[in-house]
């Protein structure tokens, strides 16, 4: 027997935070903006039927997130051995880290750093920015493959 596979393809409209749009059970129960109003579709289906469904559901919302304050940070000494850069922080919303000495330095999005692995920041410059769009929250450490380094930057809450 033949399972047959139906795709429901819906327009999608651009919502940006502003929007503030929040759904509940495939209907939206709040717009900030008229024009952000969209649908959300549900197929069900019965165990074994072999028709699939794609159930959307629960409350998105879109929220703006916005750095209200900016805490530098220098590290005067990263070597051989791991060292934390920055402590896990729920209210991170970026980090720039820059390697502000004469040896690459090797970061970990964890613990601990191992020398040769993970993020690369060359030697006099190399940075990493933490945003949007790659947003960790979590510890980060850092680590020399020989010799001492220096790091310097900021973290956004």
């Amino acid at each position: 027997m033949k399972k047959l596979l139906i795709l429901l393809l819906l327009p999608v409209l651009p919502l940006s935070a502003a929007d503030n749009v929040i759904f509940s059970g495939g209907n939206i129960v709040q717009a900030e903006n008229q024009s952000a109003i969209a649908r959300i579709a549900a197929v069900e289906s019965s165990p074994g039927s072999g028709i699939y469904s794609l159930n959307l559901g629960g409350t998105v919302t879109t929220t703006a997130s916005t750095v209200t304050a900016y805490t530098p940070f220098a590290i005067t000494s990263v070597t051989t051995s791991s060292t934390a850069v920055l402590a896990a922080n729920a209210s991170r919303l970026s980090a720039v880290i820059c390697n502000n000495g004469a040896v690459d330095i090797y970061l970990r999005l964890g613990t601990p750093a191992v020398a040769n692995q993970g993020i690369l920041l060359k030697a006099n410059g190399g940075s990493y920015t933490i945003g949007s769009t790659n947003l960790y929250k979590g510890i980060i450490t850092a680590v020399t493959a020989s010799g001492a380094g220096v790091l310097c930057g900021t973290e956004g809450i």
